[in-house]
Order: structure tokens, then sequence, then C-alpha cells
């Protein structure tokens, strides 16, 4: 139980170091963004062509669950759809500026976020924490 709570603590000690980081996301009125939506944002920023269909493919996800998606984005103002030149029922996804700053933002976090390990960490700490973390994933 005594590692729950000392968990717990480093955790929200952790935690509240990224708060500052958030502000940004939350001057966007994006504060409530979850993980996985920043991994869409991230994959479609990536991908030079990405569609209803081959997010659905890529993320494993169902075409209406990537539509309702898609339109939860559209109102943030994260992604617009583009007609494809060459066929006219093929839209892409492609991401606003808005939409591109706030992935910027999450791979500054997170750039930030390991130069706050690898500084505060000798190297065998960073090697061990690195060998728990990944029995994680």
């Amino acid at each position: 139980m005594a590692y729950r709570e000392e968990l717990l603590e480093v955790y929200l000690k952790l935690a509240n170091k990224k708060q500052l980081e958030c502000s940004y996301l939350k001057k966007l009125g994006i504060d409530d963004f979850s993980l996985k939506q920043l991994y869409y944002l991230n994959f479609i920023s990536e991908s030079k062509s990405a569609t209803t269909s081959t997010l659905a493919k890529e993320l494993e996800l169902s075409k209406p669950t990537v539509t309702e998606m898609i339109k939860r984005f559209e109102k943030l103002d994260c992604v617009y759809k583009e007609s494809c030149n060459k066929d006219r029922r093929v839209q892409y996804i492609r991401l606003t500026e808005k939409g591109k700053y706030i992935v910027n933002i999450e791979k500054i976090k997170s750039q930030t976020f390991i130069s706050y390990v690898v500084d505060n960490l000798e190297s065998e700490d960073i090697v061990t924490l690195l060998s728990i973390l990944k029995k994680l994933v």
C-alpha cells in the first residue's frame, strides 16, 4: 500500500510540472484533449493522404468512429477536408494551422519531459527507468 501512495505522490508532482505546458492548450479552448486524440492528430499530420478510410484502417477503428472523430476535430478547427483533384469523391483530411500548432506543442512537451528526465537522473537510473517502462508497454 505504501508504494501506491508514494507512486501517486510522485505522479502528482510530475503532473504538476506539466500544468504550465497545458496552459497553451487551454488558451485554444482544447484542454480536454485525450492522448488518443492527440495521437490521431499526430497521425494525420504525418500522413500525406489521410482519408476516413485510410485512418480507419491504420488506426484500427471503424469508419463511423473516425467520421465522428473528424467531425469533432472540424468543430474545434483542427482539421478540414480537401477534395482530391483526380477523384472528387475522395476527401483528404488535413490539419489547420491550429491543428499543426497542437501537434507541435505536444512534440515540445514530450521533448521537454525527456530533457527533464535526462537532466535529473543518472545514466544507471535512466536505464532502469527505461527497463521498467518497457515492461508497461
